[in-house]
């Protein structure tokens, strides 16, 4: 065998090595993940009294089975909905002050979201010339853990000439209690805070229909490290 024909079957030999790697990496190569579609309408939700409203729409390209979790104020997720097409769902429930996170998944890859979403709600404000009428604020919020009830001052600022209710709704009740009448800015203790949620609403003082601002106030679920 002459040197050309060997230098030959040597070139060969090592195209078809070649060829045969890259063949074998393509393959082990991990597919692209697929197209998705996640978005909330409207978002960020509308300010008002009522609990606000947004419908949550999806599709995933080839309609592989999937679900979408939703976290609340970063709490662990919960299933929102589950499907094998594309589709939709209302969620009747969003508050002002809290974050919720929708993530999307793909039923035969639950650890990486295909997409993810915050839907929010707009803070209320009721303005006169340009300028702010009311707001209401807790400090300390959230309220340190401890031995019995915790406390934290309730502060609320007026536009001078404006009067306001406070009304107030503790663990997700939607019946409201009156918790003060006021005509100028001012602040006032509460010393009953437990692990309930508790919500203060600023409304105008001619009527509930004007909501100027709102507050949450929780409890710390452990105590502060010394």
């Amino acid at each position: 065998m002459n040197n050309e024909a060997m230098i030959c079957r040597v070139a060969l030999a090592c195209l078809v090595v070649f060829l045969f790697s890259a063949g074998c990496q393509e393959s082990e190569s991990p597919s692209s993940p697929p197209q998705a579609h996640l978005v909330a309408e409207p978002n960020p939700v509308p300010a008002g009294i009522d609990l606000g409203k947004t419908t949550i729409s999806w599709s995933i390209t080839g309609n592989p089975r999937g679900y979408i979790s939703i976290s609340i104020d970063g709490e662990e997720p919960r299933i929102f909905a589950e499907f094998d097409q594309p589709g939709s769902q209302e969620a009747a429930w969003i508050e002002q002050g809290s974050a919720y996170e929708f993530r999307l998944y793909q039923e035969s890859n639950p650890t990486t979201p295909l997409k993810t979403l915050t839907v929010a709600r707009e803070k209320t404000r009721v303005t006169a010339n340009g300028e702010t009428t009311g707001t209401i604020s807790a400090k300390p919020n959230p309220v340190p853990a401890g031995p019995g009830p915790g406390a934290t001052t309730i502060s609320w600022v007026l536009s001078e000439g404006e009067k306001a209710q406070i009304f107030v709704s503790t663990g997700g009740e939607e019946e409201e209690k009156l918790f003060a009448e006021v005509a100028t800015s001012g602040a006032r203790e509460v010393d009953w805070v437990s692990d309930d949620r508790i919500r203060f609403r600023l409304y105008d003082g001619h009527s509930k229909e004007a909501l100027l601002d709102e507050v949450f106030v929780t409890r710390s679920k452990t105590a502060a490290q010394p």
